[in-house]
């Protein structure tokens, strides 16, 4: 049983102190930014929404690419301050708040992103169902996450479940992801592996 009563607010409380650091990681911009890239090579279709956009490393990226409709969504106000302070002329649409509980309508969206996001979700499912709740019929949902080796993982994801300290709570495999969506209107689309991460597409039901 985790020591912490709720790492959602563990998680709102790390990146609203953090944010500022968040922004200037060296983690953040190179290796989060690979991932980017590779979604955006995907060419996922709008309206999309980035859930956990945090200071707006793949929004501002998206915007530059074109992108006619994005909404991003995210739990620390001061990620959100940051975001518009870099970009504050934009078509961006932002909303802050928990995954569990979007404040969007149904079917609105034909692509939702969790790029580095999930593994601090304390109720996936909730999360998953909400989102399958907010895509259109056959909408995709991109997940990219850390892929560690299977004796490190439950190690970490031990001691997570102790003490969130830093918002994270729990690392998950692509099969791990797959069941956990399964039963929440999102069947697996694509896959793409890499040795320490890796990128999950599925799609709505």
């Amino acid at each position: 049983m985790s020591l912490l009563s709720s790492s959602r607010d563990t998680t709102r409380w790390t990146f609203e102190k953090g944010a500022s650091l968040y922004e200037r990681s060296w983690i953040v911009n190179h290796f989060l930014g690979q991932w980017d890239e590779r979604i955006m090579a995907l060419k996922p279709e709008p309206p999309m929404l980035d859930l956990g956009c945090a200071t707006g490393r793949m929004l501002g990226k998206m915007i530059d690419s074109g992108y006619p409709e994005i909404h991003g969504f995210d739990l620390s106000l001061n990620c959100l301050k940051i975001l518009k302070s870099k970009i504050p002329e934009t078509p961006l649409l932002l909303g802050r708040g928990f995954i569990e509980d979007l404040p969007y309508k149904e079917g609105y969206f034909s692509s939702v992103l969790l790029s580095g996001v999930l593994h601090h979700l304390e109720d996936p499912q909730a999360a998953f169902a909400e989102i399958a709740r907010v895509l259109k019929p056959s909408g995709k949902l991109y997940i990219a996450e850390p892929l560690f080796p299977i004796g490190a993982r439950q190690i970490v994801n031990l001691a997570l479940d102790i003490y969130p300290l830093t918002g994270d709570r729990r690392f998950y495999t692509p099969d791990g992801v797959i069941k956990l969506a399964s039963g929440q209107n999102l069947r697996k689309k694509e896959s793409l592996i890499k040795t320490i991460s890796y990128i999950l597409i599925l799609e709505r039901c």
